[in-house]
């Protein structure tokens, strides 16, 4: 196995009671050659985080799919994995919709349109062997979990009514169930103070973020404390009033 490379984290001042990060290889997306070295990190990083595969909703976020095969391996696994559709929505943006006359008009030539939904699948049948599924798929840009202090199910449930409530396009109204969408920043939005009621039930959540170049991180508690025995983190420069480190894994992980 090719030695992971050079890491980073970066770690901003908490926000409402949640504390962020986010971990960054040195090149994003990853290298093939370093997928594996960085898949056995994160999935041994995320089994710290998710203490309970059982909280766990997992799965894959569809506006990515198309990167490094993601695609095709969900296509084989389906029968295994029992896809679910749903919408993600981002708590610091307006309300999601689909595409408007006036995006067309302002769009610039040969740019990418925006996903008219963010769709997301969740992987129903893989909470128990998250760090497994994460194993054949991390480092696509796809994947997104968060664990919930309740039953999952319930949770979807109900949480269902109530981003309807403020999501006002009936096609997206319409989804089964809805996930949040969190950037490395989005605790930092001014919109986030109304939504937050999104995470009452969540305890950790983890985004492979292209956004922000790596894995975001969002947890009730400290994220420092979780890289132990992981890896070292030795301070570096960062962004003003954020805590910045390179990651030195442990040797295990370039074995």
């Amino acid at each position: 196995m090719t030695a992971i490379g050079p890491m980073s984290v970066v770690v901003p001042p908490p926000v409402s009671g949640w504390h962020r990060a986010v971990l960054r290889p040195a090149i994003w997306p990853v290298r093939p050659a370093l997928l594996e070295a960085w898949r056995l990190f994160c999935a041994s990083l995320q089994a710290a985080l998710f203490r309970e595969p059982g909280r766990v909703i997992a799965g894959l976020q569809v506006w990515r799919l198309h990167a490094g095969g993601a695609a095709d391996l969900l296509a084989r696994r389906a029968a295994e994995w029992m896809p679910e559709f749903g919408a993600g929505v981002w708590l610091d943006e307006p309300p999601p919709s689909l595409w408007k006359e006036e995006e067309f008009l302002r769009h610039a030539p040969g740019a990418p349109m925006r996903p008219p939904i963010y769709q997301f699948i969740r992987l129903r049948n893989v909470a128990e062997n998250f760090p497994g599924v994460w194993r054949e798929i991390g480092g696509s840009g796809c994947w997104l979990a968060f664990a919930v202090n309740c039953d999952p199910e319930g949770f979807l449930e109900t949480e269902a009514p109530i981003y309807r409530s403020w999501i006002t396009d009936p096609t997206i109204q319409a989804s089964d169930f809805f996930v949040p969408l969190l950037k490395l920043n989005t605790a930092e939005s001014s919109l986030f103070s109304s939504r937050i009621r999104h995470l009452a039930a969540v305890s950790c959540y983890v985004r492979e973020s292209e956004e922000d170049r790596g894995l975001v991180i969002y947890c009730e508690s400290p994220i420092e404390p979780f890289f132990d025995g992981l890896a070292r983190l030795e301070p570096s420069a960062g962004p003003p009033a954020a805590r910045a480190y390179s990651v030195i894994p442990d040797p295990r992980f370039a074995e």
